[in-house]
């Protein structure tokens, strides 16, 4: 959570030096190089971008002094603040501790004359999880809109500078009246201080409330290249979708049997017209979830590989600047995985996938940091929180290839990558250092739903579960035995009945709409099929391995495609011809065609059942059905 500090700088414009000297570089190295191993491994690495170093003297800590190391030309710009002295090197991380050990270490300097100053340097770099208390001293804080001539009155009337004579010493510890800002109110108490600098309030007054005071902020609020992709709450439900694009895709890519209330979508900043959406949100069952891009253009199902995220860039308006690369690096990161699953930007240690909080056991140096990387059970969780900032992007403006550092997280492991980004959205991975390992991660969240077809909810309309008891030759589905007829393997057919090493687990059906015929019945329609009523269904069995019970269970299953009806059964082994076959066959039995407003559905299907991409369900299929035993 990096601020502008507020120690010696207008709250106006915290970002101009003010009372602060520059610094040489190799003076900045040396300071650098002071701090541990481990939090200058999880800083952001930037190259070739110009580093600004101030630093100011601290009174109140012999011979030490603050410094400000901040890129002025990345997006956002990250500052950090280091105490530093002769010996040794402190980074300040927004809480409390680092001050206070400094404090321990080297001695608090405290009377009347410095602890003005001490509260100026704590307030400024000591954050909660509301933020910091900023000092009224002056009538000069930045508003949101202008003040009224009795608001700036009160403003003027209210201000406080801290002085050296106000500063009271009952004995045990220094006390010093403030005004603070809080959420558009005036707040009046007084600063406690003990000798050995720890910092206490006490009680708040509200003085005024209602000022239209801008809230303190993070540098990454609202700058360009702020991150508007949000993975984890960002969704909108679909009726909220701009009614051209609603109806676009209720008409052409959804069958009208769609579940809509299932879908949720999020507009990404560098399509013109693509949104993502989400079919199944993040759970033990989806994994990740299920997702495809969509515009008028098209339905690009999002299988975890690279190649529809292209496509779409080839079909959509694409748009990559300084406002958007960053999005763009943040989804290209969740939906292109490697052999452990995506690359997940760090933004906050809610983005991590981990099952528990660290144990904060073992590490040899609790308080140095002195090894990277560190075993996530060696961190608590404020500990790791405190290492991780926010990605930054550089680079761009002048030939549009830009460069983002970002912690990410890849399977079990936390790392400090180098991102390389050209403006036709090639994305490559140039630099990477392990920070953290041994993450106890759900390995399921790491999957996206690569059998889904973008989801059943989203191509096909929500499915219905059978009861897998009745699923039999006597039953009204009539399906189990024409299957028996060649097309399952003999343990399978076992499964069905609890025989043998496998269960059959689940049994779910989806209607077809593609292969709905309209009209009047033909010479060759079977019952149904001109009535308008779906008369092939598509089925997903699944069994699992018996006595595998545990939190783990899906990982030892197998899923097993078919489609049947009036038509025939159709075992889906991921073939193009296997899919010809079904197409022709239907057209053969009833004479006439899927109708055109089903003829998009059948697209996504056919499309999604054809990718190359999905060779691992491919070659799971290929394996069940060619297994005798």
């Amino acid at each position: 959570m990096p601020y502008w500090t507020t120690y010696k700088r207008s709250l106006l414009e915290p970002e101009a030096p003010g009372e602060w000297e520059a610094v040489e570089e190799k003076e900045a190295a040396a300071v650098f190089e002071k701090l541990p191993k481990l939090q200058r491994a999880a800083m952001p690495k930037i190259e070739g971008a110009p580093r600004r170093v101030l630093k100011i003297a601290t009174p109140f800590y012999r011979d030490h002094f603050l410094y400000e190391f901040v890129y002025p030309g990345t997006i956002p710009p990250l500052p950090y603040y280091v105490l530093a002295g002769p010996g040794d090197a402190r980074l300040l991380d927004w809480s409390n501790g680092p001050i206070l050990a400094a404090g321990r270490e080297w001695g608090c300097q405290l009377d009347k004359d410095t602890v003005p100053d001490y509260i100026r340097f704590y307030f400024a770099h000591v954050a909660g999880r509301h933020g910091r208390f900023r000092l009224l001293e002056t009538a000069d804080v930045p508003v949101l809109t202008d003040l009224t001539d009795e608001q700036a009155g009160q403003l003027r009337d209210r201000a406080l500078p801290l002085a050296p004579g106000d500063v009271e010493w009952n004995g045990t510890e220094f006390r010093l009246p403030v005004v603070m800002l809080h959420k558009g109110a005036l707040v009046g108490t007084t600063v406690r201080v003990s000798k050995g600098g720890e910092v206490g309030l006490d009680e708040e007054e509200v003085l005024v409330s209602g000022l239209p005071i801008a809230e303190d902020q993070v540098t990454h609020a609202t700058l360009p290249g702020r991150l508007r992709f949000d993975f984890r709450n960002g969704w909108k439900p679909l009726a909220e979708l701009e009614d051209r694009l609603q109806k676009r895709l209720y008409e052409g890519a959804l069958p009208s049997s769609i579940d809509k209330e299932v879908l949720s979508y999020q507009p990404l900043s560098f399509f013109e017209d693509a949104v993502l959406l989400r079919g199944a949100r993040e759970c033990a069952r989806y994994g990740m979830g299920l997702y495809a891009l969509w515009s008028p253009a098209g339905m690009f199902p999002l299988d975890g590989s690279s190649t529809p995220i292209y496509e779409a860039i080839d079909h959509e308006a694409f748009r990559l600047d300084d406002e958007t690369a960053m999005d763009y690096l943040r989804f290209f990161s969740s939906f292109v995985h490697g052999e452990e699953g995506p690359f997940r930007i760090i933004s906050g240690i809610e983005d991590l996938n981990a099952e528990r909080e660290g144990l904060g056991v073992g590490r040899v140096d609790p308080e140095q940091y002195s090894e990277c990387p560190v075993v996530y059970d060696w961190l608590e969780r404020d500990e790791l929180e405190r290492l991780i900032r926010p990605p930054v992007l550089y680079g761009g403006s002048e030939d549009g290839a830009w460069r983002m550092s970002a912690l990410c997280q890849y399977g079990g492991n936390l790392y400090r990558v180098t991102f390389g980004l050209g403006q036709d959205g090639q994305r490559v991975m140039i630099d990477d250092e392990v920070i953290v390992t041994d993450i106890p991660c759900d390995p399921r969240l790491n999957r996206i739903a690569k059998d889904s077809l973008v989801g059943w909810e989203v191509c096909l309309g929500k499915g219905d579960e059978i009861d897998r008891t009745k699923f039999s030759g006597d039953s009204k589905y009539r399906i189990w035995y024409e299957l028996v007829k060649g097309h399952l393997p003999h343990f399978m057919l076992k499964a069905s009945d609890g025989k043998g090493d496998w269960r059959l687990v689940e049994v779910m059906q989806y209607p077809l709409p593609f292969y709905r015929v309209n009209g009047d019945k033909g010479a060759n329609d079977r019952k149904g099929a001109g009535t308008g009523q779906y008369s092939m269904h598509l089925y997903r069995l699944k069994w699992e391995k018996n006595g595998n019970d545990g939190e783990h269970a899906g990982d030892s299953a197998i899923v097993g495609y078919f489609v049947a009806g009036d038509y025939g059964v159709f075992i889906i082994d991921f073939d193009k011809s296997t899919i010809d076959r079904i197409s022709r066959d239907v057209v053969e039995r009833t004479g006439k065609k899927p109708d055109a407003i089903c003829k998009a559905c059948w697209e996504v299907f056919e499309t999604a059942l054809r990718r190359k991409d999905q060779e691992s369900s491919r070659s799971d299929i290929h394996r069940a059905f060619s297994r005798g035993e």
